[in-house]
């Protein structure tokens, strides 16, 4: 089996990674929303508390992102052996029995 190129590599790499912030953007925007919305109709937040108030959105978004690009691979890997930028790029991830 030949093995891929640095290049194709890095193209699947790139396209896995932008549908990834795309998808993690939206996600992390809703998550946020919803932590804000929430933090806001409990009273917690007040003008004194706008630091700690960004920073628990922002938390909340960064967490939601992060779990979409995990997800993303390990669902995309176990279910088609490939995410969407291999695809792309002609790769595919294969086990060996050697465990090579």
């Amino acid at each position: 089996m030949k093995k891929p190129t640095f290049w194709k590599l890095c193209g699947a790499y790139l396209v896995d990674v932008v549908l990834c912030q795309v998808v993690g953007f939206f996600a992390g925007g809703l998550a946020g929303g919803i932590v804000g919305f929430i933090l806001g109709a409990t009273g917690m937040y007040t003008p004194e508390h706008i630091l700690l108030f960004t920073v628990v959105t922002g938390l909340a978004g960064g967490i939601a992102g992060l779990i979409c690009f995990v997800f993303y691979f390990a669902a995309c890997e176990a279910r088609w052996g490939k995410t969407l930028g291999k695809k792309l790029t002609g790769l595919q991830v294969v086990q060996t029995e050697k465990g090579e």
